[in-house]
């Protein structure tokens, strides 16, 4: 008789979430249907995800039946099986979704700080809904992508994913994440992005739902040379701090016909180069070694700066999505089973997050 091994880790992490916070039931009671062993196969998946990351079709070749026993599930499976389950979260994706968030709110894990981040995956294949040419962070434009947003809080724990087409630019997914992060967060929060969803409606809606903002104004020259200008006029009222090994000079602008608020602030954070001189080069444009960050919150400059880095956790999710559970490149072509396998990836990254 051989010996059977493999690996615990991922089965642990699970266990220590079900004995924690009973998250699986809470999640998908009730969703499967007739299924035989719906949660337990849910396990499945995202222990493979933990774990090897392997193809779908690959699952039962990697994992004996000893560790599928170790996360509930009692009899053998066919791998049409586990595509049935990946199919039947993509449908009751939307309620997935709001039980996870209510299960967030009722254990006080919904953090009131928010970084909000995009990016998309290829796609091997070319017939599923979701697939469209489009801007390709993995530098793979010849394959067509899909576009994904998350939410995740400062403290770590993610709140949101959104998935769209490859082609819908960061500006117009927005709206779509702010429908879905406005169910779980309290009023007041600070949602942090980056310039490509900064638009004047995105800015208006926040406010609105009665949120506040902080991102990145985008890169126009005229547009910073005005606010450059403004910062050289008023130097001697600068704010200096270091940060990261970092020097910063900062002035701060309000702004009234920015937003409709009467706490619409811009944030002046210019980052000066050792060396600033005209030069006759198409290639300077006069803004290099600034940025400027905008908030409804009136805050000090240098904790202003510090929540914006903290983009870094989103960037960190998401390069992990990616890579660490290995999420690209997407296999399925069933939409279905598209929407299903976002989910576990997500979910298993908020296995390893609490």
């Amino acid at each position: 008789m051989k010996n059977k091994t493999f690996p615990l880790g991922g089965i642990v992490i699970i266990d220590k979430v079900e004995k924690e916070f009973g998250l699986f039931p809470k999640i998908f009671d009730g969703i499967g249907g007739n299924m035989k062993d719906f949660i337990p196969l849910v396990k499945v998946h995202v222990n493979n995800r933990l774990t090897h990351s392997v193809a779908t079709h690959q699952i039962l070749k990697t994992y004996p039946i000893e560790a599928m026993n170790k996360l509930g599930v009692k009899e053998n499976v066919a791998e049409r099986t586990l595509y049935r389950v990946l199919e039947r979260i993509g449908k009751f994706f939307p309620v997935l979704l709001e039980r996870y968030q209510q299960f967030l709110k009722e254990s006080g894990l919904a953090d009131n700080k928010q970084i909000i981040d995009f990016s998309s995956t290829y796609l091997e294949g070319e017939k599923a809904d979701f697939a469209s040419y489009g801007y390709s962070r993995d530098k793979r434009p010849d394959k067509m992508q899909i576009n994904f947003g998350i939410a995740t809080g400062i403290n770590g724990i993610p709140t949101a994913i959104t998935i769209q087409k490859g082609n819908v630019q960061d500006k117009k997914h927005m709206k779509q994440m702010l429908k879905v992060i406005s169910k779980v967060l309290p009023e007041n929060s600070l949602l942090i992005f980056d310039a490509g969803a900064n638009t004047r409606k995105n800015k208006h809606d926040i406010r609105e739902m009665k949120h506040h903002y902080l991102t990145l104004k985008p890169k126009k020259v005229r547009k910073y040379k005005k606010y450059i200008q403004f910062f050289r006029k008023n130097f001697v009222s600068v704010e200096e701090f270091g940060m990261n090994e970092r020097h910063y000079y900062c002035i701060k602008k309000r702004e009234e016909d920015e937003i409709p608020s009467d706490k619409g602030w811009v944030e002046l954070i210019p980052c000066i180069q050792k060396t600033i001189i005209d030069m006759e080069n198409s290639y300077i444009t006069g803004i290099e070694g600034f940025f400027i960050l905008e908030s409804s919150v009136d805050a000090e400059a240098e904790k202003i700066l510090r929540l914006y880095k903290e983009r870094d956790k989103a960037e960190k999710f998401i390069r992990n999505l990616k890579e660490g559970i290995e999420l690209h490149p997407v296999r399925h072509w069933n939409k279905w089973c598209i929407i299903g396998i976002f989910f576990i990836c997500f979910l298993a990254n908020y296995t390893m997050a609490v």
